[in-house]
């Protein structure tokens, strides 16, 4: 009874956490009563099996019923099996970018039938773990149900860890049963306790505290963190890439849309652009990349490239005066101080990547910010940024009153819109914000840079910056969760929530990714000039807000950016809130050289260099090696489970009696005989065959073959039955032969009889 005990306990734990991390792969609208009886009864009959001796009568019924459950069930199980697979092509596609339109989050998952018989497998696997008392391959079952949940991005629950360290302490008890119950459930019960109190307790509770009240544990922990997960990010955040992205960062693609990812970003470590500029008049550049417009269930999308221009002619405007407006704030700081700069493409780019300020020609990138690629660009450019931005404001150009009026009503309709259910939790937090309270109607700059402190502030106190982030619920959105539960991220996360709130504040904003990089990037050359290849690693995303008569200016919101010189300058923050990233070494010999680099060139030293591409292609070669050892795993689990039931058959264990054991175990001994000593012309049915393969045989082996073979034509035709000592003498026989004959073969053939023909 104490056995049964245990291999139910067993096969309910391991039972319980199997179908636990199936469901976080493919979610179910199944019911938990369902799911709790499927856990409860179906171990029940794995566990009569194990205690039982008798497995042979329990098995056979057992599987007749499986199998007419399937043949009655077989359209639904197909159905749902069609389903189940057309999710793991939908996670897949996502995950190596086949089709950028996928979605798997909307495909529904397998039913309860599919649930049952994959289930079902998995207790035949792990039954015959425990028949065989192999301890190696009940721990690749363990993984071969966690390891998948990691590969497409959705790690099993806590709860199905725990069940399999649970199911791994009892494998002992279950498999050899020799400690009383009353010593072993203290003693499982003490750690499973210690288990959930870190799992459910200390790691979301005190951990969190500790994280960010200690700079240095904080920095170790996201030190470490990159380097076991960095190879593994995705796509960076800047690019449009959605959570399931898996590949390194190159440059931004041209789409009409931009997924928000959880996933911490990586690079190839390769050059973007060539920069240089005659004169050094700000601290970070910006390069606008992908423009967002509207934000919906953690995507944006890009403006109409032609939106203004149609605004415009209906307010009268032509498109060539329309076009003017972008090379605004240009034309306003041309008499100020400005600076020459070139920018050279080592790629093929989909936007502009103009910087704030830059002049603008024939060639107007619309509000889509993207227009026919140039090899090398080479321009007039004012610093804007806003603290730069009120200098412009006593400037005065050609027809700039109309044109600014006429966009100022455009930006308030087309770039201050925001969803109020999603923001609920925000705004009743803004309502006791004095600047939000007392925003007017048409904020000036001064409002504006206010508004910006203020929205720094908030967003800081609910957020801290991390490359760790996990994959939000479902029943979340990304926002609230970033905000309120998780309460950390980086540029994308910050760039997303900033851009909201501005237009809470009444403030036209958009969402903004591209690079920025520090001054510091850039070497003084013979000439006075400045200039330095701009890497991957400085992809970044940020907010940019319309002041009216002058243009869109960036706003830095990330924590990890707020002191950079050409972010807002703005007031009321809180320099503690900075929280660093991961260093990387190289950066940090050049935050040594220069302790007064801005943060964002911290955020760039915190981004781990992507490794090379030798690094990379092992990384990839592990990983397809890790599919084809589940595979072949799986083949050999399939052949060992033959070779193991028909090794029982040759043995009689699945014969009804002992007279049919023992004339099955002579017929194999017979067969074997035969691949030796093979008899021409003869059937095993013919009278002459025993007679010819007697006469083959050699003389040692001929007088205890003719014995055997009397002895079962005694018990064929006789009323006396075989005892059990003579079925174990005829065994030992038919071993002693098989592994005689085995021994004469080649490694290849004996292979092949082993596991083949399964002698």
């Amino acid at each position: 009874m104490k056995k049964f005990l245990y291999s139910y306990l067993f096969f309910c734990l391991t039972g319980l956490g199997f179908l636990l991390c199936f469901l976080e792969i493919f979610p179910s609208s199944l019911e938990t009563s369902w799911l709790f009886s499927l856990c409860l009864f179906l171990p029940l009959a794995f566990a009569l099996l194990h205690y039982t001796k008798c497995r042979a009568q329990f098995s056979i019924p057992l599987l007749l019923l499986l199998t007419g459950f399937c043949w009655i069930k077989r359209e639904e199980i197909f159905l749902q099996s069609s389903l189940m697979f057309q999710r793991i092509k939908a996670i897949l596609e996502e995950l190596y970018s086949l089709s950028p339109s996928s979605s798997y989050h909307e495909i529904e998952g397998p039913g309860e039938y599919v649930c049952l018989l994959l289930l079902t497998l998995y207790f035949l696997f792990l039954l015959l773990a425990v028949l065989k008392k192999r301890k190696a391959i009940f721990f690749c079952l363990l993984l071969l149900a966690i390891i998948p949940g990691y590969v497409v991005n959705l790690p099993p629950a806590r709860t199905a860890l725990g069940c399999f360290l649970a199911a791994f302490l009892l494998w002992e008890e279950a498999v050899f049963p020799k400690n009383p119950l009353k010593q072993w459930l203290p003693k499982t019960g003490f750690l499973l306790v210690l288990y959930g109190l870190c799992a459910w307790v200390l790691t979301p509770a005190l951990s969190p505290w500790l994280f960010q009240n200690s700079q240095k544990l904080h920095s170790f922990i996201n030190q470490t963190g990159a380097r076991l997960f960095d190879n593994k990010a995705a796509q960076a955040p800047s690019a449009a890439s959605d959570d399931s992205e898996s590949r390194a960062f190159t440059y931004e693609i041209k789409e009409k849309t931009q997924t928000i990812s959880n996933i911490a970003p990586a690079y190839t470590g390769q050059s973007m652009f060539h920069f240089s500029a005659d004169r050094l008049l700000q601290d970070t550049f910006y390069l606008r990349g992908f423009i967002g417009q509207d934000y919906n269930n953690g995507s944006w999308t890009a403006p109409d490239k032609n939106q203004w221009y149609l605004y415009a002619q209906q307010n009268n405007l032509s498109k060539e005066e329309a076009a003017k407006f972008y090379g605004q704030p240009y034309k306003l700081g041309e008499s100020l101080d400005t600076y020459t700069y070139s920018l050279e493409f080592y790629f093929s780019p989909a936007f502009s990547y103009l910087p704030y300020g830059s002049e603008v020609l024939e060639d107007s990138p619309g509000e889509t910010n993207a227009f026919p690629a140039e090899a090398l660009v080479s321009r007039g450019c004012f610093p804007l940024s806003l603290s730069t931005a009120p200098q412009l404001l006593g400037q005065e150009v050609e027809e700039s009153s109309s044109l600014s009026a006429s966009y100022r009503n455009f930006s308030q309709d087309f770039y201050t819109s925001w969803e109020a259910q999603e923001m609920a939790l925000v705004q009743e937090e803004l309502e006791s914000l004095p600047v939000y309270s007392s925003m007017p109607e048409n904020p000036d700059i001064e409002d504006i840079t206010k508004a910006a402190g203020e929205i720094q502030n908030f967003l800081w106190e609910h957020a801290t910056y991390s490359l760790s982030m996990e994959t939000p619920p479902k029943t979340v959105s990304r926002l609230e969760d970033f905000l309120y539960g998780q309460k950390k991220g980086f540029c994308v996360h910050f760039a997303t929530a900033g851009t909201l709130l501005f237009r809470m504040y009444g403030i036209p904003a958009r969402y903004v990714s591209g690079y920025a990089f520090p001054a510091s990037l850039l070497d003084e050359n013979v000439q006075g000039h400045y200039s330095g290849d701009i890497p991957d690693s400085t992809a970044h995303a940020w907010t940019e807000i319309y002041i009216d008569s002058i243009g869109w200016v960036p706003v830095e919101v990330t924590p990890s950016a707020e002191e950079s010189g050409s972010s807002t300058d703005l007031p009321n923050t809180d320099s503690s809130q900075d929280i660093p990233e991961e260093d990387n070494p190289e950066n940090q010999q050049s935050q040594q050289k220069d302790d007064t680099s801005s943060a964002l060139e911290k955020e760039n030293a915190g981004k781990s260099p992507a490794p090379s591409s030798a690094i990379r292609l092992v990384l990839v070669f592990f990983k397809y090696l890790l599919y084809v050892l589940l595979t072949l795993f799986f083949f050999a689990a399939v052949l060992l489970t033959r070779q193991n039931i028909l090794f029982r058959k040759r043995l009689g264990y699945l014969s009804s009696g002992p007279r049919r054991a023992y004339l099955c175990i002579f017929k194999s001994l017979t067969k074997l005989f035969l691949l030796s000593y093979p008899v021409e012309g003869k059937h095993m049915g013919d009278q002459e065959f025993y007679q010819a393969l007697t006469e083959k045989l050699p003389p040692e082996k001929r007088d205890g073959f003719l014995d055997l073979y009397w002895e079962a034509q005694a018990f064929a035709f006789g009323p006396k039955a075989p005892k059990a000592k003579d079925i174990r003498s005829l065994r030992s026989h038919y071993l002693f032969a098989r592994k005689e004959f085995l021994a004469s073969q080649t490694p290849v053939s004996r292979l092949y009889y082993r596991f083949i023909r399964v002698l």
